[in-house]
This record gives structure tokens, C-alpha cells and sequence, in this order.
């Protein structure tokens, strides 16, 4: 009988520990974030997920032009001259795109002719977003700044706009992420966005502002979008319809470029990956995490495991834990592909799953106890 009474208020004081542990560590999940370990883990389970759901439908308006081996082939080695650039700049706008992208850097050595040249399809084309880069510059042994490193001044005054192209892998190598909005400064897919849709700068901005760094949804591996190869444009081979009012993003193509990234989805170029940024933007379908849900889902998987110690026979203890864990899984791949919500709770279920082999065994000690 004092055995039995024991037992009981023992229990109730490890439940209302393990209350208390979840409520400390909802507002730690509120505040911090999770630690290097996890995150890597939740970067994986990410792929996974990417995996699992195939290629995504994008009904794109996003069309690539690439210099690839066959315009190689036909036009020249890379880099290419201005010229070459320029040339193909104006064949895209005969057919009159919406706006034409160039992630392309003017860094090399050129001929005041050829810049020039470059200025004026530019400029003619009026709607054209050049790419430029974000350098951390070092002011001092403590300070730097972030500058906006723009190709030939010349011609950031004659496009449309400028927008930086930085892709930043993880730990791991693989780009999951894009930075936007790094005030003062737009990204290359939003000043492309911006341009494409003009209404869509405000309600843009209010995305991007409370998101900061997001995941990249990518629709599928390379070669989702559609392809023109830039030579084939050059030789007028594409009909007016191809791009009319489209997106054209102008990239290297060539499968020996360094232009190649790592991504959830295999070798992707990343001109492809600034398309699929532009196209999530348009969309609205870029990947975000969202800490409140996060912690309300691992509270709601703690307490259900919890109720399972005290109700679940000894015997088969483990197959609630296993069906949690398959409904955790079913949720959050839902959630990813219906909702572009990622759930971040790896630290939360290695946390309260070996929480729970430790209640268990305590408990089911305690009842052979009794016996």
C-alpha cells in the first residue's frame, strides 16, 4: 500500500516536471534558435521531403536562355565578348519578353565599342535587370559593411534595375537558402519580380521583410524550366509566341562551368536556381518555418506521448511511439507540399522521445514494483 502511494505521487511529480519541461523549452524554441546538430538534421529531413515529392508542377512563365555547348559550339569560347552578349540581348527583345534577366558579370577586361554596345541593347530593351554582387568589405578589424558591387556603372543606370545573384550554401555545400531583402539592396529575383509585376512590390516586401532568409522551393532538377539555347535565338530559330510577355533569364549552361550548385534536387545551374526563385516569389511559394506552429506540434506530440506511458500496456509501449512518429512525418510532408510550411522540430522529438524511453522504463519499473 505504501509502495502503490509512492508510485503515485512519483508519477505525478515526474508529469508535472515534464510540463514544465515543455513550456520552458516552447519558449526557448520562441526565442533561439535550434543548435548546429539539429539544424544540419532538419536540413536533411528537408531533401528528404524534396525527394519524396518529385517535381512540382510551375506553370512558369520563366524561360531560360543558356549559353551552353551548342552556342559555344556556333558563337565561341566564354567568356564572350559584350558584343556577343549585346547581340543576344536584342534577339531575345524582338520577341518582346516582359522582362529579360542577365546573370551574367561584366568583371573582364572589355573595349569602350563593345561597352557601349552592351549600354544601348541595355537600354533599349527597357526592361532588363543586370546582376551585381553583395561584398562583405572590411573597414576595420571589428567592423565591415555590406557593399553592392555593381558591373560597369554605365550600365546599372541603363537597365531596368540591378539586383545581387549571391547564393550561399549550408555547412553541408547544398543551397537551401536565399537572403532577400537585404536593405538597401533587392535581390536579383525581386528586382526581376518587381519588374514583371509592379503591384507586387508592396505585398513582396512584407513577405520578404518577415522572413528574411527562407528555403528555396525548388519544382524539380535541372532542366525543369523550359530551355532556349541562346545560339538558337541568336540564328532567330525561336518563334515570336516562345517568349512573348515571358521571363527570360539569360545564364551560362555549360555542364563545365563552376555556374554549377548543389541543391535538394541534385546539380542544378544557378540560373535555374534564381528561376525558381523568381518563380516562388510569383507564386508565392517559398518555403518559410514557422516557430509557433513548430512548438505547438512538439507540445502536442510531448503530451500525446505522455498519455501513452500511463495508458499503453508495457508490451506495446512502442507502437504509439511509432504511430506518433508516422502521423509527425505524414503532417509535416503535407504541410510541405500543400502549405510551403517546414517543420523544424528534430531538437523537439529527439528531446521528448528520449524523454519518453525514460518514463517508460521508470514507470513500467515501478509497476513490476506493485506486483
Amino acid at each position: 500500500m505504501i509502495i502503490k502511494k509512492m508510485t503515485k505521487i512519483t508519477l505525478n511529480e515526474v508529469l508535472i516536471v515534464s510540463v514544465t519541461i515543455i513550456v520552458l523549452l516552447f519558449i526557448n524554441n520562441l526565442i533561439f534558435e535550434q543548435p548546429i546538430l539539429f539544424r544540419q538534421l532538419e536540413n536533411k529531413m528537408v531533401d528528404l521531403r524534396f525527394k519524396l515529392r518529385g517535381t512540382k508542377d510551375s506553370k512558369s512563365d520563366v524561360i531560360i536562355v543558356g549559353v551552353d555547348e551548342k552556342s559555344i559550339s556556333g558563337v565561341g569560347l566564354l567568356p564572350w565578348s559584350r558584343t556577343k552578349i549585346a547581340k543576344l540581348i536584342e534577339a531575345i527583345s524582338i520577341k518582346e519578353p516582359k522582362v529579360i534577366g542577365v546573370n551574367i558579370l561584366f568583371i573582364g577586361k572589355s573595349t569602350k565599342d563593345a561597352d557601349n554596345e552592351l549600354i544601348r541593347a541595355v537600354k533599349k530593351g527597357k526592361n532588363v535587370v543586370i546582376a551585381n554582387l553583395l561584398i562583405d568589405q572590411k573597414l576595420n578589424s571589428s567592423t565591415k559593411r555590406v557593399v553592392f558591387e555593381e558591373n560597369f556603372k554605365e550600365l546599372s543606370s541603363a537597365a531596368y534595375g540591378a539586383g545581387y545573384i549571391n547564393l550561399n550554401p549550408d555547412r553541408d555545400g547544398v543551397i537551401r537558402h536565399i537572403s532577400l531583402k537585404k536593405e538597401p539592396y533587392p535581390a536579383f529575383a525581386e528586382k526581376i519580380v518587381e519588374n514583371y509585376m509592379s503591384n507586387t512590390a508592396t505585398a513582396l516586401n512584407k513577405f520578404i521583410i518577415k522572413n528574411g532568409s527562407t528555403y528555396i522551393n525548388y519544382y524539380g532538377p535541372r532542366k525543369t524550366f523550359i530551355y532556349l539555347s541562346a545560339i538558337d535565338l541568336l540564328q532567330n530559330k525561336i518563334t515570336y509566341a516562345d517568349l512573348k510577355n515571358k521571363i527570360a533569364l539569360i545564364g551560362v549552361e555549360t555542364i563545365a562551368t563552376p555556374d554549377l550548385n548543389v541543391t535538394p534536387l541534385g546539380i542544378i545551374s544557378a540560373t535555374e536556381i534564381h528561376a525558381n526563385i523568381v518563380q516562388n516569389l510569383l507564386q508565392n511559394e517559398l518555403l518559410y518555418s514557422n516557430k509557433t506552429i513548430d512548438s505547438l506540434i512538439s507540445i502536442l506530440f510531448g503530451l500525446a506521448l505522455g498519455f501513452s506511458i500511463k495508458f499503453t500496456p508495457m508490451r506495446k509501449s512502442i507502437y504509439p511511439l511509432l504511430l506518433l512518429i508516422f502521423f509527425y512525418g505524414a503532417i509535416s510532408f503535407y504541410l510541405f507540399s500543400f502549405s510551403s510550411i517546414v517543420l523544424n522540430n528534430m531538437f523537439f522529438l529527439t528531446f521528448f522521445i528520449t524523454l519518453y524511453v525514460i518514463l517508460e522504463v521508470t514507470f513500467k519499473a515501478y509497476k513490476r514494483r506493485d506486483v
